[in-house]
């Protein structure tokens, strides 16, 4: 009996000592391959450079002088193979600046393509910071070769006839509210010299342009 626990002891010994010259031996690879993984262990650091762009790098550009930020955003829809068709054997157009008065949107770019005389497609591009996003394309419901509606010559034309000095200050601006719930139609606000605030804007349901006191906030839905 005395035999077999002595014989038992010896090769757990043996067994031991082989696990530990295993373990050594492992430990000598890795510390000469750094760059490997043993297997069966999760890599949980990143590579120190990746090919692949991140979001933001993917819909958003550096703003500076250079900047085409038409060609950005025919860029973007190409990339996501978008509005091709209407894309196709344009031209851009000028670009529509566009005041945001909501605190919670940016202000934005409408930026025309054009062909054949006319607009096929316009793109919006927003302005965060010192970046431009491309957020948006549409194609106009009606053949059309203004970028918005009225042009600032309607407006002004309208705001004449409503008793109003046609050659105030004038900008584009936009928030949701009850004269305007599409980004695609702004408005012109223009400073009279009380520092009051008057907006003429496009009403596309009946074709008509309207002259408002304020944009007043949409409460009721539908």
């Amino acid at each position: 009996m005395t035999n077999r626990v002595i014989a038992g002891a010896v090769v757990l010994a043996f067994l031991l000592a082989i696990v530990a010259i295993s373990y050594g031996c492992l430990a000598g690879l890795s510390a000469a391959n750094p760059e490997s993984t043993p297997a069966g262990t999760l890599a949980t650091e990143p590579p120190a450079t990746s090919t692949t762009p991140t979001a933001y790098e993917e819909h958003n550009i550096p703003l500076n002088g250079d900047t085409d930020l038409a060609a950005f955003a025919r860029d973007e829809m190409n990339r996501s193979q978008i509005f091709q068709e209407e894309l196709a054997g344009t031209v851009p157009g000028d670009a529509v600046f566009v005041h945001s008065l909501d605190e919670k949107r940016y202000d934005y770019y409408l930026i025309p393509y054009e062909k054949d005389g006319y607009i096929t497609l316009i793109a919006q591009v927003s302005i965060k910071g010192d970046v431009a996003d491309f957020s948006s394309a549409y194609v106009p419901s009606v053949k059309t070769q203004e970028v918005v509606r009225p042009t600032m010559e309607e407006a002004r034309k309208v705001l004449s006839e409503n008793g109003y000095d046609g050659s105030l200050s004038a900008r584009l601006v936009w928030k949701p509210c009850e004269q305007t719930q599409s980004l695609v139609h702004p408005v012109w606000e223009f400073e009279q010299a009380d520092g009051d605030q008057i907006y003429v804007g496009y009403y596309p349901f009946d074709d008509t342009i309207h002259v408002y006191d304020e944009l007043t906030e949409k409460t009721v839905m539908g």
